[in-house]
């Protein structure tokens, strides 16, 4: 799976990480200067923000996460199949030595599979978020549509 965004990994929720002890703010450029000299963990880039109502800076440890579905057309059904098994008492062969025929006139549903993973700011508006995938991925926004799906939040692409 593709990640769009490069936060790194995902913290575990339960622990209270306090900046200074737990971690710490360096620019990109020191980071990857101190890796390469001392090695190290993979980076868990975060995004420094500034909440509404405060006037300093903190980092986002927990960004929201997105999950990028794709629709994938499946093959049509076929229109007509005989009945199998018992309907109304009568046995399949009745039915289909009386010429009486099953028919499924309801479309085949997309499949759906997970194709990227993104994760925005708990600031971010819909509009922003929107705007980024389109121009990543290089979809209009009218084929995207966000859904809330079991206590988390889907995008599904078409």
């Amino acid at each position: 799976v593709v990640t769009l965004t490069g936060e790194g990994g995902k913290l575990k929720r339960n622990l209270v990480l306090v900046r200074s002890r737990d971690f710490e703010l360096v620019p990109d450029s020191l980071w990857k200067a101190l890796f390469q000299w001392y090695g190290g963990s993979p980076a868990l880039p975060r995004q420094v923000i500034l909440p509404r109502n405060s006037d300093q800076v903190e980092i986002e440890l927990y960004p929201v996460s997105l999950r990028l579905l794709r629709h994938q057309a499946q093959p049509a059904r076929s229109s007509q199949t005989t009945w199998s098994g018992m309907v109304g008492g009568y046995g399949a062969a009745a039915l289909s030595s009386t010429g009486y025929a099953y028919v499924s006139n309801l479309p085949t549903p997309p499949k759906r599979y997970l194709a990227y993973i993104a994760a925005f700011s708990r600031l971010a508006t819909i509009k922003q978020v929107y705007d980024f995938l389109s121009t990543r991925l290089r979809i209009r926004p009218e084929d995207m549509r966000l859904w809330f799906y079991r206590d988390e939040v889907r995008i599904l692409l078409i």
